[in-house]
């Protein structure tokens, strides 16, 4: 073999720490890449394939109960491709003796001629007979029930029924409980009976052409086939509901939140680079007088080039056999975790040819690149400077520094630590990729954990407006002072306030409509509904056609601000009002607030209401659902039927986890970075222990202990780790405040920025641990040299 490759082999054998660091760091670039941009391109693959697949509803009408007469005047329509009517029905349900939740029930007619919204059955399941329940697939852990397991669920009469599940469903277009806190479940025509409900359709879904491509023209065309093919047939609307052509309701969140974990994936990537440049250069530096001497007997410098950049692919080469198979195994892990929760559902975990090429790439590629400068200046060292100034002493130096000099006017300090301290410094193109390294992965660490915070921070300041324990939604309208009445009627009710909900679009000024808004009439005066106003003021008593909109709606309506008129249509009524504020809005959508009176005035309402808000004496989370299930069961039985009811408590609780998938997402890209800093310092520890083997020499020569050699190295590896935490801490605001902006803008959902100290606090204890461990190994080389062997070291 030629002598140079040999050399090549024997520098990686008889350096199998560094080889291993060196091959580490590499693999987590790679890992990295291999999960987020790998799990990513995999889901928006599956998204992007199977979405189409379903050929989704382009526009919902929620109606009173149709025919098929309808359906077939509507596909009639030159825009229509399809559209298919189905009975969709809000109950509670329960198994066995546990507590009742909401479920949402679609009964369709035929599910063999499904032409909108396609399901897609799980293998040998059959369709949903009488007295049957498919439940989708995204519900499955909401409602807990396995084949062959009966559910009770609530009628719309005042009976309970029962239904058996023979299996699982699963829907892409279904909301997913973490959106919804509701289950969905699919049932046959023939279960409607025993729900107690007409076997009449109530829900029209209808598929659009491919030619309309802009929301604008989605819109017009739901309000035309409304005006003109639906409401001319005596059916009132109650909701209409134009989708963005072509996107998955998530679609656009996943893309924005998943963008946030490529630039994490990126950054480990690049952080990993620095660990190869910091590692080859000390590399280059320690063989200075090898490379001088090669020199000296006739080798070229593209001989020598070439001879480090074969060691770097091998170092590579390395990295690939660990990362490929461990970044495959989590990569369909990560998957199968984002699509459980996004209820996307994943045939193909194939890794995409264009991301395999990347992780190919970064575990070749990258590592020759990262090292091309320090291989590069090392060759370009002359023979002289290489054979009689190998330990690079220029570079070295130390005493001429800002820094060294104010370390050497330090005086009283134990001679171990003022060693560390001056050992810390020496080398300082080292320490400063060492804390490049470790302050990125600190800082990071502490945004992720500062974007936990936010999100708690934002769930307080919800419950802090909403000042009611649990909500009950009503089947329909009921007059406002028998519901208020019959609500104080059961034990444990401290408090109530009734409000009139109405679905309303906005009338846009080009003619087209929104989708529909929950408009909201409510007390001015309201102790239960104290929101932030961002901008302009809140109801007050007198007010008559003021609005109050939040930022959802303004999200969604951006060219409306305060001051500005505004239409509505609300059921068949037309009417302006006139935007006096802006409040900040809750998850899941937008709403607009106007006086109850008024609302009830111009509505012709009739001093009907659609909901109550209640306060209980006691506040905890079963005591609230208890009194909830109390008040439902009290309602239903003097026939006052409860479409839903929640607990605030629940509500918060799903806002928080829907918000921490993301949050579990970042920490498991901190968690790469924290093992890249690890890496990192663990390699910086093990090069500075071998080139202080002379001087580890001389200070056993005169009488060193272990423990002093000990002391000397976890010193100087806790001081770069402290150093990094206080770097760490100082880039760490800016950083969580954008990171909790990218979150926001990716959600559109308003979040309340907190910066989190215990996350500060973690990552010093962390990094104080992972410095001491660092350092213990090299510690335990540098204590377990001789003098001889350190004396005779070159």
């Amino acid at each position: 073999m030629n002598p140079r490759w040999t050399k090549v082999l024997r520098d990686l054998a008889a350096h199998k720490v560094r080889t291993i660091l060196v091959a580490l760091s590499i693999a987590v670039g790679i890992f990295a890449v291999a999960v987020m941009l790998g799990g990513r391109a995999v889901l928006l693959r599956s998204l992007e394939t199977a979405f189409p697949a379903t050929h989704p509803a382009g526009i919902t009408y929620y109606t009173m109960p149709f025919d098929e007469h309808v359906v077939r005047a509507v596909e009639r329509h030159a825009d229509v491709e399809a559209a298919e009517g189905r009975h969709r029905v809000d109950l509670k349900f329960r198994i066995g003796s546990g507590e009742w939740r909401n479920i949402t029930l679609t009964a369709v007619q035929d599910y063999e001629r499904v032409k909108v919204d396609l399901l897609d059955r799980e293998p040998g399941t059959p369709w949903p007979a009488r007295g049957e329940i498919l439940v989708e697939q995204g519900s499955r852990d909401f409602v807990s029930a396995k084949p062959g397991d009966v559910i009770e669920v609530k009628t719309s009469g005042d009976k309970t029924a029962r239904l058996r599940v023979i299996g699982f469903v699963h829907d892409l277009n279904a909301m997913t409980p973490l959106m919804s806190i509701k289950g969905t479940g699919y049932i046959s025509y023939d279960s409607l009976q025993d729900l107690q409900e007409p076997p009449y359709s109530n829900q029209l879904e209808v598929a659009i052409s491919p030619a309309l491509k802009t929301q604008s023209e989605v819109s017009r065309l739901a309000a035309g086939i409304r005006d003109d093919d639906i409401v001319p047939r005596g059916i009132r609307v109650l909701s209409t509901v134009p989708h963005t052509p072509g996107k998955h309701y998530l679609g656009d969140i996943f893309k924005g939140v998943s963008l946030l974990l490529v630039a994490v994936g990126v950054l480990t990537l690049f952080l990993s680079g620095f660990l190869v440049v910091n590692t080859v250069s000390a590399l280059v530096t320690q063989q200075l007088r090898q490379i001088g001497v090669m020199k000296a007997v006739g080798a070229r410098p593209r001989q020598l080039v070439a001879m480090y950049f074969a060691m770097v692919v091998l170092y590579g080469g390395v990295g690939l056999l660990l990362a490929l198979p461990l970044g495959s195994l989590a990569q369909r892990a990560f998957v199968d975790f984002g699509a459980g929760k996004l209820n996307f559902l994943v045939r193909d975990y194939a890794t995409p040819g264009p991301v395999l090429a990347l992780e190919l790439g970064v575990g070749l590629l990258v590592p020759v690149l990262a090292a091309a400068v320090p291989v590069l200046a090392g060759m370009r060292t002359s023979v002289r400077r290489a054979l009689y100034d190998a330990s690079n002493l220029a570079a070295t130096e130390f005493g001429h520094g800002i820094v060294d000099r104010v370390l050497g006017r330090l005086r009283g300090l134990p001679r171990p630590v003022a060693l560390s301290l001056r050992n810390t410094f020496l080398r300082k193109g080292r320490l400063a990729l060492t804390l490049i390294t470790l302050t990125l992965a600190a800082g990071v660490f502490m945004a992720v954990a500062s974007v936990r915070t936010s999100i708690d921070a934002t769930v307080g300041r919800i419950a802090e407006h909403r000042r009611f324990d649990l909500w009950v939604t009503m089947a329909e309208p009921k007059p406002k002072a028998l519901l208020e009445r019959e609500t104080r009627a059961v034990a444990g009710v401290s408090g109530v306030e009734s409000w009139l909900e109405k679905p309303a679009a906005r009338e846009r000024p080009d003619g087209t409509e929104s989708s529909d808004f929950t408009f909201i009439g409510q007390p001015p005066d309201s102790a239960f509904f104290q929101p932030e106003v961002l901008e302009g003021r809140w109801l007050r008593p007198d007010d008559t056609n003021a609005l109050v909109v939040d930022t959802g709606f303004e999200n969604s309506e951006t060219d409306v601000h305060v001051g500005d008129t505004v239409r509505f249509k609300i059921g068949e009524l037309e009417k302006d009002w006139r935007v006096v504020g802006v409040v900040r809005g809750d998850f899941g959508g937008g709403s607009v607030r106007a006086n109850r009176p008024y609302l009830d005035k111009v509505t012709n309402s009739k001093g009907a209401v659609s909901s109550v808000v209640v306060r209980t004496a006691a506040h905890d989370a079963a005591y609230t659902k208890r009194v909830a299930d109390d008040i439902s069961d009290h309602l239903d039985a003097k026939g006052l039927k409860v479409a839903e009811s929640e607990t605030e408590r629940n509500l918060m609780d799903t806002i928080a986890g829907s918000l921490s998938i993301v949050v579990v997402f970042l920490v498991i890209m901190a968690g790469l970075l924290a093992a890249v800093g690890a890496i990192g310092l663990s390699g910086t520890m093990s090069i500075n222990v071998m080139e202080s083997t002379r001087e580890i020499g001389v200070m056993r020569a005169i009488g060193a202990s272990n423990a002093s050699l000990y002391q000397v190295f976890i010193t100087e590896g806790v001081v770069v780790g402290v150093l990094s935490w206080l770097l760490g801490t100082a880039i760490a605001v800016p950083l969580a405040k954008l990171l909790t902006d990218a979150l926001q803008v990716a959600m559109s959902f308003p979040l309340t920025f907190g910066f989190s100290l215990p996350g500060v606090g973690a990552w010093l204890v962390f990094v104080v641990i992972i410095s001491v461990l660092a350092s213990l190994l090299p510690a335990y080389r540098a204590a377990r040299v001789s003098v001889a062997e350190a004396i005779a070291y070159e």
